[in-house]
């Protein structure tokens, strides 16, 4: 499941880079430009965190710990950059799409096991 979800989430993000970005308007254009690769991000940083983990039978699957780390992982990806480059720019509202990422992440993987 973790490598579909990993292969779908590359997938998603070469569309939205060649496709999404250029088509859509308005709001949409926006959140395609600013923040659904970083949706995408907290998706496939999970699942490829699984797929390490798979091999010392272990997962990440409950809310709070997604959660947890994609909070710790996108403070170090959004506050580290403009610590050693003077152009870097840092954006709350990525850390959010990072988690909610790791929420859409949760929904698929519940869903999944339901069924």
């Amino acid at each position: 499941m973790d490598i579909k979800v990993a292969v779908i989430s590359i997938a998603l993000y070469v569309l939205n880079n060649l496709y999404l970005k250029k088509i859509t308007l308005g709001f949409l254009q926006m959140f395609f430009i600013s923040y659904f690769n970083d949706v995408l991000a907290g998706i496939f940083f999970i699942s490829v965190s699984n797929i390490i983990l798979s091999f010392l039978k272990k997962r990440i699957c409950e809310l709070k710990r997604i959660v947890i780390i994609l909070l710790c992982a996108g403070i170090i990806w959004e506050f580290f950059p403009i610590l050693i480059h003077q152009n870097a720019t840092c954006d709350m509202f990525d850390i959010i799409a990072y988690m909610l990422g790791g929420l859409i992440y949760w929904i698929i993987i519940k869903e999944k096991g339901a069924s």
